[in-house]
């Protein structure tokens, strides 16, 4: 089966002028590779992301680069070398504005078939 990377569900944070946006992750059932996708449109600071990975694991020290419709990686390397097993959070030391969608991209993994969720918190 081909890999995907899915929108799940935007929420709001109760009481916050912050919202979130969650994707579950699907590596390739032959090749391990992740399609690069477009998120949905975003619209204020990126205040943190979190990896979780599913009950198949990724490859460890998996990355992952978020970028704008100029090119650039949002979050540069904090999302480099990713745990496969354990949830992970970063928490950008100067939060980029974003207006649009991202580019999600997924390298370095080689397990067919892993499975990771990803959550962008963002603020309005």
């Amino acid at each position: 089966m081909a890999g995907s990377i899915v929108f799940v569900r935007q929420g709001d944070v109760p009481g916050q002028n912050v919202y979130y946006q969650e994707y579950l992750m699907t590596a390739d059932a032959a090749a391990g590779t992740f399609p690069t996708t477009s998120s949905m449109p975003i619209n204020g600071k990126i205040l943190s992301v979190v990896t979780k990975p599913g009950a198949t694991q990724p490859q460890a020290a998996y990355d992952i680069t978020l970028s704008d419709s100029d090119g650039a990686n949002v979050m540069g390397t904090t999302l480099n070398d990713r745990a496969a097993a354990a949830a992970e959070k970063v928490v950008p030391a100067v939060p980029p504005y974003v207006i649009g969608p991202l580019s999600i991209a997924v390298a370095n993994n080689n397990v067919n078939s892993a499975v990771v969720t990803l959550k962008i918190i963002i603020e309005r």
